[in-house]
């Protein structure tokens, strides 16, 4: 499966760096979707007292298929570098040594930018 990611990703021509820094700009993205769709929410329930308001579904169906796509590490890693905000920038010691990490970063972006960049609604099978 590595191969098979390393191949599509290649096509991209980007840069480690740059790979990195688009999974950082379409999860922020993604996340300021989910905050405003939280605070509409929040409006809607609190402010008009509608008790049918969306429940947890803030994130885009597109980002929570692609992410219900990637390997249990990649979504990890995933989750973890670029969801939380979280103050420990050594999370990943937990759960790999320093090189294993970073290549498994590496594939854990290439596998969702394949996701991401490829999505139809209907091609995204997870293999």
């Amino acid at each position: 499966m590595t191969s098979t990611i390393s191949q599509f990703a290649s096509q991209y021509q980007m840069s480690n760096l740059q790979k990195y820094r688009s999974v950082e700009t379409i999860i922020n993205m993604e996340k300021a979707i989910f905050l405003k769709n939280r605070q509409e929410d929040f409006i809607e329930k609190y402010y008009k007292k509608n008790e049918n308001s969306r429940s947890n579904n803030y994130f885009s169906d597109k980002f929570k298929r692609v992410y219900n796509c990637l390997s249990g590490v990649s979504q990890l890693i995933i989750k973890n570098e670029f969801m939380k905000q979280s103050e420990n920038k050594l999370w990943y010691q937990d759960y790999f040594s320093k090189s294993t990490y970073y290549k498994n970063r590496k594939n854990a972006i290439d596998e969702f930018l394949i996701y991401y960049l490829d999505y139809t609604p209907r091609a995204v099978i997870k293999p």
